[in-house]
């Protein structure tokens, strides 16, 4: 919190800086720097910092390039002026920094295309709805990156389990080993508790490669120590698993 607030501090004073010496810079940079720094902020309560809560300041942070851009070939044509270069240094100065920022956008830009979809939580927690019982165990990970806000906030009947190996809570978020606790929902140790305590596990998985947790392996032990009843991968990268002990087997309700 006194990170942020310093670096709120540190933010006001720029951007007064900027209003007194550039006024037509002023709507902008604020345009971009409030709804950034404002989403930065709310994440350091609860997980939010996702590239599409940024969208309202993309418009901003490309009319402030342009400004930008102008700005420094207008530069470019003062200096031109006192070492008596050609006058269209100024020109070549705006076409060189326009075609800079044309590659360099290109190269986000071509990730974003090849992206597999946004995530499709509706979907995922509609499965789960559907096909989970009242007696299920239920992991998510990671937390720590909002797997369970992802999916909780389209449950209509199923519930994570706040005793579920790295399940989130204010208080763990609150924790400087937040990641590694998180990280116990992929833990084949704690897995293997939980599953013997319920006997049929759901794993969901959103966001989980950000994680420090080897979810792959978690996944490998599941496969290997239970019965695997279903693995659907939505859009997004978001995956629903069921596994379930070989107990259970005989009356296994498939997916």
């Amino acid at each position: 919190l006194l990170l942020a607030l310093v670096g709120l501090a540190l933010v006001a004073l720029t951007v007064l800086a900027i209003i007194r010496k550039q006024r037509q810079l002023a709507l902008p940079v604020l345009w971009f720097l409030l709804p950034t720094l404002g989403t930065w902020v709310v994440s350091q309560v609860k997980p939010m910092w996702v590239t599409r809560y940024l969208a309202p300041a993309a418009v901003a942070a490309d009319v402030t390039l342009a400004l930008a851009i102008v700005g420094a070939a207008r530069l470019a044509e003062q200096v031109a002026r006192h070492i008596h270069w050609p006058p269209s240094a100024g020109s070549a100065v705006l076409l060189v920094l326009a075609v800079l920022t044309l590659v360099l956008a290109s190269v986000p830009l071509r990730a974003y295309l090849q992206r597999p979809g946004w995530e499709d939580w509706r979907g995922a927690a509609r499965y789960v709805d559907d096909h989970a019982q009242a007696s299920d165990g239920m992991v998510c990970y990671d937390n720590q990156w909002g797997c369970d806000f992802g999916f909780s906030t389209y449950f209509q009947h199923a519930h994570l389990d706040p005793a579920a190996p790295g399940a989130f809570s204010w208080a763990t978020y609150a924790q400087p080993d937040r990641e590694a606790i998180f990280a116990e929902a992929v833990a084949p140790a704690a897995l293997a508790r939980y599953l013997a305590a319920h006997g049929r596990l759901w794993l969901l998985l959103g966001h989980y490669t950000s994680g420090a947790g080897d979810w792959q392996a978690a996944v490998a032990w599941l496969q290997s120590h239970a019965v695997q009843v279903c693995h659907i991968v939505f859009s997004g990268d978001v995956v629903v698993a069921l596994f379930q002990t070989t107990e259970l087997t005989t009356r296994a309700t498939q997916c």
